[in-house]
């Protein structure tokens, strides 16, 4: 299991001005597609964070450690919508 990228990747990321991020529900239904800015959140993170990702995800901590130290979120500040998927 790759647990972060490698320096290729973090020197594109670091030059790219265009990248894509990509999550699917475990069925691949509804696809989103936003673009805007994204940034980096590192801790202490918004209080309404942490709780609803701890709700979401079964007592998931994101405050915790990590596999390769402590958890960061990516913060994307939406400036316009492109798709809102449907179900199938």
């Amino acid at each position: 299991m790759i647990t972060s990228p490698g320096a290729e990747v973090l020197e594109r990321l670091d030059r790219e001005r265009v990248v894509w991020l990509c999550t699917l529900r475990p069925d691949g239904d509804a696809p989103v597609v936003a673009e805007g800015v994204a940034s980096i959140v590192r801790q202490p993170f918004p209080a309404a964070v942490v709780d609803g990702l701890r709700h979401r995800y079964d007592g998931w901590d994101v405050t915790a450690d990590g596999p390769d130290g402590r958890y960061v979120l990516l913060r994307v500040a939406v400036a316009r919508w492109l798709m809102a998927g449907r179900a199938h």
